[in-house]
C-alpha cells in the first residue's frame, strides 16, 4: 500500500480544500474534454439549460435524423457529469436521454445547449462544508409506553 497524500483528482473530479474544512468537487477538466471532443471549445456561454419554447417530442418525417452516435456520447457525457457533481442540470439530461434511439436535429441542438451552458459554468461543482454546529443527538426510548417494566 502506497500512501499518495491528500487527494487533489480522482476520476475526472477535481477536488479542492477550502478554509474551515470545505471542501469543493467539480469536473472544470473533463467538461473542457467534451467540448474538445465535440468541437465545441471555443462555444459561447449561455445562461438557460434548455430552450423553454421548444418541447422535445419524438422525431417526425418533417425533422431531419441527427448522428445517434454523436448525440449518445453528448448524452454520455451531459449524464457522468449529472451524476458526479452537476445535479443542476439532471432534468435537461433526463429529457434529452429519452431521444436516444432516434434522435432529431432538434435534439442535438438541445443537447450543444446544455454544453454551451456547461461552458460558462464548468467551474460549478459540489460544495461540502462541515456542520455550523456540533452534532447533537436526542433520544425517545418511549419507556412509558412498556405497560408492564415502566
Amino acid at each position: 500500500m502506497k500512501d499518495l497524500e491528500i487527494a487533489k483528482k480522482f476520476l475526472g473530479m477535481k477536488i479542492e480544500y477550502g478554509n474551515h474544512g470545505s471542501i469543493k468537487i467539480h469536473q472544470n477538466q473533463y467538461i473542457q474534454l467534451l467540448f474538445e471532443h465535440h468541437g465545441m471549445q471555443d462555444c459561447n456561454p449561455i445562461t438557460t439549460l434548455l430552450d423553454i419554447s421548444i418541447k422535445l417530442s419524438s422525431i417526425t418525417e418533417n425533422e431531419a435524423p441527427a448522428d445517434p452516435q454523436e448525440y449518445a456520447s453528448i448524452v454520455r457525457g451531459l449524464t457522468f457529469t449529472e451524476y458526479v457533481t452537476r445535479p443542476d442540470i439532471a432534468c435537461a439530461v433526463g429529457q434529452l436521454s429519452q431521444f436516444l434511439n432516434n434522435p432529431s436535429t432538434t435534439h442535438m441542438h438541445a443537447s450543444k445547449q446544455v454544453l454551451h451552458h456547461l461552458q460558462g459554468t464548468a467551474m460549478l461543482g459540489i460544495m461540502y462544508r462541515p456542520p455550523p454546529l456540533p452534532l447533537q443527538e436526542y433520544s425517545n426510548a418511549n419507556w412509558a409506553g412498556d405497560m408492564d417494566m415502566r
